[in-house]
């Protein structure tokens, strides 16, 4: 599959041949909005987004996966190759989310600290959900945790070359 991406890309899939057989098959994985918007939406869980919304505020990296789909093999090896990624990724099912934790390094918060009060502006860059920025950047000390002050954050949308922001 021809798999070059773009930022707003938010998806991935392979697709693999069973050698004894040829029976082809379709694997993708991406970020949690993106798949559930383009699943079979029986194959989401009712309780999908409260459980995308509690591993995001606890700072974790959510990752979801469909499940496979099989290719009729009469398309042969070489045009699946061919095909669009619109064709492959549709009408899947939902597999389930993958959970990581990134841990900070140790000096991180020290350096964040230290940046701050140097008067340098420092600022989060990230792909991730939100939610999981918004946390990781209270942990080290990017936006202050206290309870019931505000404090700017500043959310840019990339989206068709235009950015959009929100604050």
């Amino acid at each position: 599959i021809n798999n070059n991406t773009i930022s707003t890309q938010s998806t991935g899939c392979v697709v693999t041949r069973n050698l004894q057989n040829d029976d082809l098959t379709v694997f993708c994985k991406g970020s949690p909005e993106m798949i559930q918007s383009l699943s079979i939406q029986d194959s989401i869980p009712h309780n999908y987004s409260e459980m995308l919304d509690s591993y995001t505020r606890e700072g974790y990296r959510v990752i979801a996966f469909w499940l496979e789909k099989k290719i009729d093999s009469d398309i042969g090896w070489h045009n699946v190759q061919k095909m669009k990624r619109s064709e492959l990724e549709c009408d899947l099912n939902f597999c389930g989310f993958l959970i990581m934790e990134n841990h900070l390094k140790d000096d991180t918060s020290a350096c964040i600290m230290d940046l701050t009060d140097s008067k340098t502006r420092v600022c989060m860059v990230t792909g991730d959900n939100i939610l999981t920025a918004i946390t990781v950047s209270k942990k080290c000390g990017i936006v202050p945790s206290r309870h019931g002050e505000l404090f700017d954050v500043i959310l840019l949308t990339v989206a068709d070359g235009s950015v959009a922001m929100q604050n």
